[in-house]
């Protein structure tokens, strides 16, 4: 590989590593772990992971060659910060090689699959990882160039106890592909969240893995989860998992109240999805490295119609099929769309939502929480279009678009943000003791902190109802 050090820079490395090995280790690091435990090893109370995590490196017997010519790279040797003290590699071009990793399951629940290799401009920018167990398989093609250095989420799966989940890593042509390590947590809990009490890595037999069954996949980006509900009509018997899809605004609201910690003491899970830059927040609040592909990034009216048309697939291969994994759904646009210029705009906006109603009607094993967006300062608006703001976020939660239709729920955060008296210049405009700056519509700290708890109890009340 490119990017070996000069020869005494590599003994120095070597001599700082074996030094660093007499050092504790250090347990804020455990996402950049300079060794792995053996199969089946019980870590010291410096070397925690998360309870339940299952982590196997390519030097464990969990790891195995299927295919083609793997090269070792040692630690110092090759760019970035490998796991462990060496990590695998394809070379460019070499598209038949294949690498697996198994890792046995003792316990059953839901788990986060996270993968780790060294940061370094020549690695392929599309390495295929196969993820296979009795849930079915699942193909993704992974950017090893942009990201590393840290564990990079792929999917959430539910494990049966007992059970081998393996993932195979393939070579490509745009770089060198890594194996390095692979790890499950219990979902909730981050890859680096220290633990108190020592933990046992699970490791599988160490008899050669069977060959995985041939299997069609879809190539995607990551998607979360990895299984699809079921779109029969029924209520599920529980709704746990929840998602936001939002910009700015929303982000705000997220980082500026307990929104997701009200909710997880409530015992939800609260994942969210900023801009596509962004991508997915997992309800742990650490990014997730991916993101939905939301169509132009667009959440106006007119987006989001777009959105809710997408086919459902599973896997999922775009965005509405990604944010159907989830039990709740709750979707918000921001506040240019608030600035409504004339009768026909707010008619089409109507419009808009009258499809989507049509396709939340599809899905009664789902719960769908319609967000109305957050009023303008008055810089940014006029009184007339404040008022057909008003009159839209008052049809969103009106009888009219709510009655029959169950599953749907409208959180009124217009009406929560604006100035409601009708005497006022700023009516149907954000409240002055919300506003951050006369020029910028975005809620202030006061508002978020306000208002947040109140969306996260309409949620669960919501869940409540339903149920």
């Amino acid at each position: 590989m490119r990017h070996r050090v000069a020869l005494f820079v590599i003994v120095t490395l070597a001599f700082a590593a074996l030094l660093s090995c007499a050092l504790p280790f250090d347990t804020q690091t455990m996402s950049r772990a300079d060794a792995t435990p053996s199969p089946g090893a019980t870590l010291s109370a410096g070397q925690p992971v998360p309870a339940g995590g299952i982590v196997v490196d390519n030097a464990q017997p969990g790891f195995s060659v299927q295919a083609g010519d793997w090269g070792t790279c040692q630690r110092g040797e090759c760019s970035g910060d490998c796991f462990g003290a060496d990590f695998r590699f394809a070379d460019s071009g070499c598209t038949n090689c294949r690498a697996r990793f198994d890792l046995r399951v003792p316990t059953a629940g839901s788990y986060e699959l996270f993968v780790w290799w060294p940061y370094g401009d020549d690695r392929a920018t599309d390495t295929p990882f196969t993820i296979q167990f009795s849930g079915g398989a699942n193909t993704l093609n992974v950017d090893q160039r942009n990201n590393g250095d840290d564990w990079f989420w792929l999917q959430t799966l539910s494990v049966p106890a007992g059970e081998t989940v393996s993932v195979f890593v393939g070579g490509t042509t745009t770089g060198f592909a890594n194996a390095d390590a692979v790890a499950l947590f219990p979902t909730g809990v981050s890859p680096a969240t220290p633990q108190p009490q020592p933990q046992t890595l699970v490791a599988p037999p160490t008899a050669a893995p069977a060959a995985a069954q041939p299997t069609q996949v879809i190539v995607t980006q990551p998607t979360q989860p990895a299984a699809a509900q079921p779109t029969a009509p029924g209520k599920p018997a529980a709704f746990r998992r929840i998602i936001f899809l939002h910009h700015s605004t929303g982000q705000g609201l997220i980082e500026q109240s307990d929104l997701r910690q009200r909710l997880t003491s409530f015992g939800y899970e609260f994942y969210d999805h900023g801009y596509n830059d962004d991508g997915l927040t997992l309800a742990n609040g650490q990014r997730a490295n991916l993101n939905f592909n939301i169509p132009d990034d667009n959440t106006d009216p007119d987006g989001f119609a777009a959105l809710f048309a997408q086919p459902v697939h599973s896997p999922p291969d775009n965005a509405f099929s990604h944010l159907m994994q989830y039990d709740v759904i709750a979707f918000k646009s921001c506040f240019p769309t608030s600035d409504i210029q004339s009768d026909e705009q707010l008619a089409e906006y109507k419009t808009y939502y009258l499809n989507i109603r049509a396709v939340m009607d599809r899905f009664p094993n789902k719960i769908f929480i319609v967000v109305t967006p957050p009023p303008n300062v008055p810089s940014a608006t006029s009184p007339e279009a404040a008022a057909r703001a008003r009159a839209w976020a008052n049809w969103l939660k009106s009888p009219e678009y709510l009655n029959g239709h169950p599953n749907v729920f409208t959180f009124d955060f217009f009406n929560r943000l604006a100035e409601g008296n009708p005497l006022a210049g700023d009516n149907n405009m954000l409240r002055a003791a919300y506003r951050a700056d006369p020029n910028d519509s975005h809620p202030n700290e006061r508002a978020n902190r306000e208002i947040g708890p109140q969306f996260a109890d309409f949620i669960a009340q919501a869940i409540g109802k339903y149920k």
